[in-house]
């Protein structure tokens, strides 16, 4: 999508990797954000009100353990644009996604029904996802996920459900659920909003996952949108209802 290569944002550089992409345009972060430090019980306490460029296990969540930029936008579009022609496609003004932007960034209760443009917080969504420090499917799944193209689809089914399940952080693996969820109810209008499964995963796929050589993620963004098709395409199958996230060392 033209929109989300043309942001004109400083990439930061991670200390861990050189992970610049041109889908990954984190801002700076503050002295609190940097320290980064697990989750625990006091997460909520020292949590950052930020909540773009900022570590998912920094962020202040719901109580669903969704990031509130994402809930915000997601309940909205649930109410307002699943039946809005090219959503995820088009954007508003640039200064228009800043200003709302910093409401999120503020801590402030956004209304986006107060600005009733649908595609704000669709491009919100996009941004938010796109401006994490590390992607939400990970660095460490890059190439695992790009290794399954050569797999038959009712296997790659299987082994994509067990190995979100085992090797994605919990918050990475409850926020992707949520989010994949959702775009599965928009391309179930697809006969109105005209955003099918595959145009959605065009749109989304290179902000959920990149690599650290931008070059080399360019050259995928056929695997990866494919990739995000299948989560789409095979929502319910990879994220059934009682699925948990779990810790384990191997896939």
């Amino acid at each position: 999508h033209r929109y989300d290569l043309s942001l004109k944002v400083p990439v930061r550089h991670l200390a861990t990797s050189d992970s610049r992409s041109v889908f990954h345009t984190p801002l700076p972060l503050s002295g609190e954000e940097e320290k980064g430090g697990e989750a625990s019980a006091g997460h909520a306490a020292r949590a950052s009100r930020r909540q773009f460029g900022v570590r998912l296990e920094n962020l202040q969540l719901d109580d669903n353990n969704i990031p509130k930029v994402l809930s915000t936008c997601v309940e909205y579009l649930e109410k307002k644009g699943m039946e809005v022609v090219g959503i995820f496609r088009r954007s508003p003004a640039t200064a228009t996604i800043q200003t709302w932007k910093e409401q999120f960034n503020k801590g402030h209760e956004v209304d986006l029904e107060s600005h009733g443009d649908p595609h704000l917080a669709a491009v919100l969504i996009k941004l938010f996802l796109r401006e994490l420090p590390e992607p939400l499917l990970t660095f460490n799944l890059y190439d695992p996920i790009l290794a399954l193209k050569s797999r038959p689809t009712e296997e790659k089914v299987s082994v994509v459900h067990i190995m979100l399940r085992e090797r994605l952080p919990p918050i990475n693996f409850d926020i992707l659920k949520y989010l994949v969820r959702f775009l599965a109810k928009v391309s179930a209008h697809e006969e109105v909003n005209k955003m099918s499964p595959s145009n959605i995963s065009i749109v989304i796929g290179p902000n959920l996952i990149w690599g650290t050589n931008p070059v080399a993620s360019l050259a995928a963004l056929g695997d990866i949108n494919s990739f995000t098709l299948l989560l789409i395409n095979h929502s319910s199958e990879i994220f059934p209802e009682q699925t948990k996230a779990s810790k384990t060392e191997e896939y």
